[in-house]
């Protein structure tokens, strides 16, 4: 989301909109400023429809099929354009783009509404952020691929449809830049938001009855918003929680700029996300692997952990780690040595992996994407249980790698877990133990990060959390529901803070659930610290394991 330049300031109850002087966090031309101090939980923008809905993931309810036959169906031909249509010529990259974008559909899905929406719409939706036609890099390469499939679906468009081709650029340049994922434009003041990788307020995007979206921002920095601090949210997504490397990556190829804010320039403590056993306190083997006990690090202080730091005159568009810095023994690891150099090839080799493995849906078919060689392609949870194995190998169970691969399994067990339960059949015991290792874990993770908004691990986790509560209860047992509602408690602030409808109504269902003395399934006894689970009667309830290098 970057907002267009204008010389008007847009004043709102609590922030202004206003030019910037530089091309400041996220790079865009206007930036959204508190006038007054904000308190945390503050409702900013209140729940606000989107301008325009578009792309097959931006539906839901049983209207998803027909709403999209009605889009393709302003086209002459009644289907979409594809790749072969675009006519314009293009440079490599700018074709590639283009060819990427065609066979999405989505601009082209995008441009059909544009047609159906009133003036006004057509009007906001024309003020959000586009690059300039001067535009170099990847934003010169979006205007060259959005310019031609504008062409193209301006010439494919039924007449009568009253579009121009520079209108219709515009407004995919705009998609391209300001859209939520999924395919939903938002216009002023949501489109002015920039972006921080350490944001001060958070959007929370929720469904109505009728299956119609709305976005809403609430203040999320604990102490606060004062006076006059730009105002911003993090476009990032799960990527909020990986190393400058990854995120940077994401945003120059998703968006087109590289980020300045201060967790990427210089973070206090160095990026703690990247953070890996050190290569001099901690050995590798000859194929870089690290001991079970650093791999595991069971928090004891044991373990030394060195940094990332950014590469220095890298070309645009490059996001790399340039060398390590141990926080213990101050020794800086890098290409100049053979230790250094080993440890940096596996850290952008293992973490490029894993990047590219989270921002597609299916696993790559790359026969080195894991060491067995197993690249069928097809085997995405196996894919995924191989690749974590690696990361937490190479880079240790605390690096960024390790925790999202981590949490994205949790979700699959999850949802197993659910599905068993609607047919009256509780988890296997043990692997309810290790779900809630991994979750104890992954709160360790975010915890550490220091992030300044959105009450710590409970951002990322409190979907993870209160699903482990509602296995918890189903158990039935008084210690399991007693456990149950301790986890609930980590995440009740946030829920009732920042998330809206049935995650309240899931915690408060949780802090009035009553055990039953049933003497059965997994009962865990309820200690003080999270991370010290007393488990009695072993043969009938979880086991917590401490190592998990393989679940099969």
């Amino acid at each position: 989301m970057f907002a267009a330049m204008t010389s008007a300031t847009e004043n709102y109850p609590g922030f202004e909109v206003r030019p910037l002087h530089s091309t400041g966090i996220g790079g865009g031309q206007m930036g959204v400023f508190s006038t007054i101090h904000l308190p945390c939980g503050h409702v900013l923008i209140p729940p606000t429809a989107p301008l325009l809905r578009y792309g097959p993931s931006a539906d839901s309810g049983g209207d998803a099929d027909d709403r999209l036959s009605h889009l393709r169906s302003k086209y002459t031909s009644g289907r979409l354009p594809g790749p072969s249509d675009l006519a314009l010529p293009l440079n490599t990259s700018a074709k590639a783009l283009a060819e990427s974008l065609a066979d999405s559909g989505r601009m082209f899905y995008a441009l059909a509404a544009f047609c159906d929406a009133p003036p006004a719409v057509r009007t906001a939706a024309l003020s959000c952020y586009a690059p300039p036609s001067d535009a170099r890099g990847r934003a010169g390469d979006l205007f060259a691929a959005c310019s031609a499939l504008a062409e193209c679906g301006v010439r494919s468009l039924a007449p009568p449809h009253g579009v121009s081709v520079a209108d219709a650029r515009s407004l995919m340049l705009a998609c391209t830049f300001n859209a939520f994922e999924g395919g939903r434009l938002y216009g002023p003041p949501l489109c002015r938001l920039n972006h921080s990788c350490d944001a001060n307020c958070v959007y929370t995007e929720t469904y109505g009855n009728d299956g119609n979206p709305a976005l809403s921002v609430r203040v999320s920095a604990p102490a606060g918003v004062p006076a006059g601090t730009e105002i911003n949210i993090s476009y990032l997504g799960l990527f909020h929680y990986a190393d400058a490397a990854a995120r940077g990556t994401r945003l120059y190829f998703d968006k087109a700029f590289a980020c300045e804010c201060p967790r990427c320039a210089d973070p206090p403590g160095g990026d703690s996300a990247g953070a890996v056993p050190c290569p001099t306190c901690h050995c590798r083997n000859a194929r870089g692997m690290l001991e079970e006990e650093v791999m595991f690090d069971d928090g004891s202080g044991g373990v030394k952990y060195a940094v990332p730091v950014p590469a220095q005159g890298k070309a645009e568009g490059v996001f790399q780690v340039g060398s390590l810095r141990c926080t213990a023994c101050g020794m800086a690891h890098n290409s100049d040595s053979p230790g250094g150099r080993m440890a940096l090839e596996v850290y952008r080799k293992v973490s490029g992996k894993v990047l590219d493995r989270l921002s597609s849906p299916q696993p790559a078919d790359d026969e080195d994407a894991m060491d067995d060689g197993d690249g069928d392609g097809a085997a995405g949870e196996e894919f995924d249980r191989d690749l974590l194995e690696m990361a937490t190998l190479t880079l240790g169970s605390r690096h960024w790698t390790t925790s999202l691969l981590t949490l994205s399994i949790l979700d699959r067990d999850l949802a197993r877990y659910h599905s068993a339960m609607l047919t009256g059949r509780l988890p296997d015991a043990e692997e309810l133990a290790g779900s809630i290792d991994d979750l104890q874990n992954l709160w360790k993770f975010a915890d550490g990060m220091g992030l300044t908004g959105r009450c710590g691990g409970g951002a990322l986790l409190y979907a993870q959390t209160l699903g482990i509560c509602r296995v918890l209860v189903a158990m039935g047992d008084e210690k399991s529901v007693a456990y149950a509602k301790e986890w609930a408690g980590r995440v009740a602030v946030h829920v009732r803070t920042f998330e809206a409808g049935h995650w309240g109504k899931i915690v408060e269902g949780i802090e009035k659930s009553q055990g039953k003395n049933a003497g059965t399934g997994a009962v865990a006894t309820v200690a003080t610290d999270y991370d010290d689970m007393e488990m009695a009667d072993v043969d009938e309830r979880p086991k917590k394991r401490k190592k998990k290098k393989k679940r099969r």
